[in-house]
């Protein structure tokens, strides 16, 4: 694996973390699963600031496979990840190969 992929992947996986944190709060000041939050674009750009606006209900959907993530479209990087879903405000990817 080249450095490139490894930065990606902890870049990823810090946005991640922030993301699980954002949709907790979210669950415990009684959020609807249906209701719209603003995720952080957990793209493997670590000056990335983009938000990506999903349903919780969404965002748990991309979190129950590990190798996927909530991208703002146009941020995929082909050379770690396929897409797997376009959706009018966000892109879902998989990553290749790699740590899950």
């Amino acid at each position: 694996m080249t450095e490139r992929v490894r930065r990606a992947f902890k870049v990823e996986a810090m946005f991640r973390q922030l993301n699980d944190r954002i949709a907790e709060t979210a669950r415990r000041f009684h959020v609807e699963p249906a209701d719209t939050a603003d995720f952080v674009c957990e793209c493997a750009d670590a000056a990335c600031d983009d938000n990506v606006e999903a349903t919780l209900e969404e965002y748990a959907r991309v979190r129950r496979h590990r190798r996927r993530f909530l991208l703002r479209r146009g941020h995929e990087d082909f050379a770690v990840e396929r897409v797997v879903a376009v959706e009018p405000h966000y892109a879902v990817v998989e990553k290749l190969g790699g740590p899950p």
